[in-house]
C-alpha cells in the first residue's frame, strides 16, 4: 500500500469502505488494521484507526533520523478522506508514532478534481496524490497544509509522480516521446523540465549498457 525510506505499510483486505468490493464478493466487513513492517529486521505493529475521519488511501512518512530536535526514528501515516457530502471537499487523519494516536486535522482542501488513491508519493514533508485533470493535491505532514498545484506540459494519458535528488518529479509520455519535470518550488509551483527525450532511444541505450 505505502512505502518509505525502508519501512513497508499495508492494510487487512477488506474494510467497510470498500462497500462495493464487499457486496461483489458477497463478503462481510472486517475490521481494518493497518500494519507496519520492517523487513530487515522483521519487526512489525499493527495499527487500527480509532477516534478520527478515516479514508481508504494512506500514505507512509519515516523518518529513520528523527526530525527538529527529536532524534529517534519516526513514523507518520496520512489518510486522505473525501467528503461524502461534497466530493470536491478532502480531509486528512495523521497517525503520529511519537504520541500513539490519531487526529483528524482541521484542514480541509478543496480539490475539483478526484485523486488517484494508488498514485502518490511522499516527498521531504509532503505527500503528494495525483488527481485527474493534470493536478496534484499536496498535503504538508509538519504544518498540517494542503494545496492543489497544476502539472505542466500538454495532457497525456501515460503519467505518474516519483522523487529524485529530495524534489517531486513528473513524468508524462505522448506517444513515443517522453518528458520529466521536477517541481522546483512548491510555494509559487514552479517546475522546471529536467529532461525531453524518445522512448526508442532510450530502451536503446539501456540495451546498450547491459549488452
Amino acid at each position: 500500500m505505502s512505502s518509505c525510506n525502508g519501512l513497508l505499510c499495508c492494510r487487512s483486505c477488506i474494510h467497510p469502505i470498500d462497500d462495493i468490493y464487499r457486496r461483489a464478493k458477497n463478503r462481510e466487513a472486517k475490521e481494518l488494521v493497518i500494519y507496519i513492517c520492517n523487513p530487515m529486521t522483521k519487526e512489525w505493529i499493527a495499527l487500527k484507526p480509532e477516534g478520527c475521519v478515516f479514508g481508504d488511501s494512506i500514505g507512509l512518512a519515516f523518518y529513520p533520523f528523527g526530525y527538529s530536535l527529536n532524534t529517534r526514528p519516526i513514523f507518520k501515516l496520512v489518510s486522505i478522506q473525501q467528503s461524502k457530502v461534497d466530493p470536491h471537499l478532502y480531509s486528512f487523519a495523521v497517525y503520529s508514532s511519537q504520541t500513539g494516536s490519531w487526529t483528524t486535522t482541521k484542514e480541509v482542501c478543496h480539490c475539483r478534481y478526484q485523486i488517484y488513491k494508488n498514485n502518490k508519493v511522499f516527498v521531504g514533508k509532503r505527500f503528494n496524490w495525483l488527481t485527474q485533470n493534470r493536478h496534484i493535491l499536496s498535503f504538508d505532514v509538519e504544518r498540517e497544509l494542503s494545496k492543489v498545484i497544476k502539472l505542466p506540459g500538454e495532457a497525456s494519458r501515460s503519467l505518474t509522480l516519483g522523487c529524485s535528488e529530495g524534489y517531486l518529479h513528473y513524468v508524462c509520455v505522448h506517444g513515443e516521446d517522453f518528458s520529466v519535470w521536477m517541481l522546483k518550488d512548491y510555494s509559487s509551483s514552479e517546475w522546471v523540465l529536467k529532461y525531453q527525450g524518445v522512448i526508442v532511444n532510450l530502451e536503446e541505450e539501456a540495451r546498450a549498457l547491459i549488452a
